[in-house]
């Protein structure tokens, strides 16, 4: 049901009425459960359209404004989460890392997240053999370095998995540090 249909807009003949406090009242004609519904200040509000549509009584335009608030209030919330990323090379110099390291640091102590993407390019520098056992280990080798790295931020951060994608050219690792709050 696409649209939220009430009072005159329900066109069945009859309906399953649910009254305000949960309970079931049972099959009645809709003319009926609509001036069941006007003396009670409420709305007849169709909420399963089966045969014979289940309808029940709200304050509709109470209901339309808690729903805005609840929407309201969560987006303002996922507002507030802020996801940084920092890229880092294969054959980054060590100054460079350290001073990609203190961002990160800086990040997490601002209580974000940050995304971690290790990448470089496969070619001579990174794999001189192109035997599959020498590129596997070479691949492990640049994951326990991405580890080493990750491992520094133990203090402020946790991480749960490592993800990896390989184009012909390209080798990514991709991983999600989670800020820790302090207790």
């Amino acid at each position: 049901m696409s649209e939220t249909r009430i009072n005159d807009r329900i066109r069945a003949k009859y309906v399953l009425l649910v009254l305000e406090d949960g309970t079931k009242y049972g099959r009645i004609s809709t003319q009926e459960a609509l001036s069941m519904a006007s003396e009670k200040d409420l709305d007849l509000m169709q909420v399963a359209n089966n045969d014979i549509p289940i309808c029940k009584f709200v304050d509709y335009g109470k209901m339309k404004y808690e729903q805005s608030k609840q929407a309201k209030h969560s987006k303002h919330k996922n507002k507030h989460h802020n996801l940084k990323g920092m890229r880092i090379s294969f054959f980054i110099a060590q100054h460079d890392l350290d001073t990609k390291s203190n961002k990160i640091r800086d990040f997490l102590g601002k209580k974000m997240d940050v995304r971690v993407i290790y990448s470089g390019k496969l070619g001579r520098r990174l794999i001189l053999n192109p035997n599959e056992v020498k590129r596997k280990e070479k691949f492990d080798e640049l994951e326990y370095q991405l580890v080493n790295i990750l491992n520094g931020f133990s203090d402020m951060a946790k991480w749960e998995k490592i993800s990896r994608s390989q184009t012909t050219d390209k080798l990514t690792f991709s991983v999600i540090l989670k800020h820790i709050p302090k207790k």
